[in-house]
């Protein structure tokens, strides 16, 4: 859990963020976002985790991109916690969500280890992480936890192409925005 308010210029230093929030279509959210940020920031690791994993799961068998964003910032917010990692892990200094399925999903039998996630670039991490947001397909109480887990996911891994990112933007958009 961070302790005092993220700041826009935090949020925009990172930046794909900043690169995301030049298109007006994400512009017109980006208070809101940080907003919700800060709300999320304010849950422990173990229920934003289980918030993100419960999504995985409802995405079983209906979607591998929105199942593979649910799994990949569920585990950044583990990663960022290497209190919650088994003995092991903190060998390896590397955890895996999947062992820790039992902790988050009440209930669980193996019944969803047959579903993959998939590799994602950076743009599709982003469109689809804000239309989510957009399209209203979060129910209002987990925005604050998504958006959160997609700050963290962002904030410590860098991958950034600028080039591929700004075609990744345009491509999911279908034509460019004006600024």
């Amino acid at each position: 859990m961070i302790k005092s308010d993220i700041t826009m210029d935090d949020l925009l230093s990172i930046p794909a963020f900043s690169k995301v929030f030049e298109y007006k279509k994400f512009k017109a959210i980006q208070n809101t976002f940080l907003h919700h940020i800060n709300e999320g920031s304010k849950i422990p690791a173990t229920k934003l985790i289980g918030l993100l994993l419960q999504q995985y799961i409802d995405y079983c068998g209906i979607s591998l991109g929105r199942r593979t964003i649910f799994y990949d910032f569920a585990w950044s917010i583990l990663e960022e916690h290497p209190e919650l990692w088994y003995e092991q892990e903190k060998q390896n200094v590397f955890c895996v969500l999947a062992n820790h399925f039992k902790e988050y999903i009440p209930g669980y039998n193996d019944s969803f280890d047959k579903f993959d996630v998939t590799v994602l670039n950076e743009g599709d991490y982003l469109v689809r992480g804000f239309n989510l947001l957009l399209e209203n397909e979060l129910e209002y109480d987990l925005k604050p936890a998504f958006s959160f887990a997609m700050f963290t996911f962002f904030k410590n891994y860098q991958f950034l192409d600028l080039q591929e990112l700004t075609e990744s933007i345009e491509e999911h958009l279908g034509e460019i925005e004006s600024k």
